[in-house]
């Protein structure tokens, strides 16, 4: 059995160090995944938590402009609970929380090998390994000039979310969007951008379903 998308949502930040927002969970075998995107190089965020529980880092990637990160947690809480992201510095971000029911129990066992991809161009792709029982979870973020807009998913993906936000003319600023798709032996996500040609960076990890041991209601 796969897991399935119970809600999502997201979340655009100014500046600042930390970004809030509320985010629904509900169903069985919960889980939570939060991807981040800032327009600082390399500031991983110092913590994220649903629910005042903090959730574990699966990974990321930088460059000169930008940073995107994926963050996971099993069984939060059923309801609607706040989603804090914490950096060390002043960060220009976006942001955005999908939850899952019917997925594994354990944090450590919930996602399987995440794939990173950069690039410059009007497109992005970003291709993972999965199974047919895992549901991919795919992100990709622009720190863009405000012309530029992350436009569509690609074939077979769901759009989940897409946020950002502008603070003037030569400003760099965060855009970022996420999508979902079927699980097979190699998936490809992709998204397609208008206006200015830029740096994009993309990150997918595979879901895994329950492990069957516990339905989690609570």
């Amino acid at each position: 059995m796969t897991a399935l998308v119970d809600s999502s949502s997201s979340q655009f930040g100014n500046s600042g160090t930390s970004i809030t927002w509320s985010h629904t969970c509900s169903g069985l075998d919960r889980a939570i995944i939060v991807s981040v995107f800032t327009n600082a190089a390399g500031q991983t965020a110092t913590s994220v938590t649903y629910g005042g529980i903090a959730m574990t880092l699966i990974g990321g990637t930088s460059g000169t402009d930008s940073r995107i990160e994926q963050w996971k947690l099993s069984n939060p809480a059923k309801g609607a609970n706040n989603v804090v992201i914490s950096w060390p510095a002043s960060a220009h971000s976006a942001a955005g929380a999908v939850s899952f029911t019917g997925a594994h129990n354990t944090t450590s066992q919930l996602t399987g090998t995440q794939t990173t991809n950069t690039g410059v161009g009007s497109s992005s792709t970003v291709d993972v390994s999965a199974t047919s029982t895992q549901i991919i979870l795919d992100c990709v973020g622009h720190a863009v000039y405000p012309d530029v807009t992350i436009v569509s998913a690609g074939a077979g993906q769901t759009s989940r979310f897409n946020i950002g936000g502008s603070l003037g003319a030569g400003v760099t600023n965060s855009t970022i969007a996420g999508s979902t798709k079927a699980g097979a032996a190699t998936v490809t996500m992709t998204w397609t951008f208008s206006g200015s040609a830029g740096g994009w960076r993309a990150l997918a990890v595979p879901i895994k379903p329950s492990s069957g041991s516990m339905l989690v209601a609570l």
